[in-house]
């Protein structure tokens, strides 16, 4: 995604940063992480697994969900989870 001729990017380059930088700066300045450090949160997070009894097999079902709609934190990924339990005990 690259934002070309706009004050955001004009910023950034008096900040001697690319657009990308600056976006992740921009994400950190509101706390935001990427999909991808949701992820891998989520992924090594063995304590969560734990309690929530996250099994291998659900870990790649979820996989399969990770392009869909917006995360904020590995409590979205689990409340994904707990709907397809739930959806799987009406079968």
């Amino acid at each position: 995604m690259e934002l070309q001729g706009t004050r955001l990017t004009d910023g950034f380059k008096r900040l001697g940063r690319n657009s990308k930088e600056g976006l992740a700066m921009s994400r950190e300045g509101f706390n935001q992480r990427s999909r991808r450090e949701i992820w891998e949160d989520f992924l090594n997070d063995t304590v969560l697994h734990s309690r929530y009894r996250v099994t291998e097999e659900e870990i790649e079902t979820l996989k399969t969900f990770a392009p869909f709609g917006s995360l904020t934190g590995s409590q979205d990924i689990i409340f994904i989870l707990e709907r397809i339990r739930r959806s799987r005990k009406r079968w």
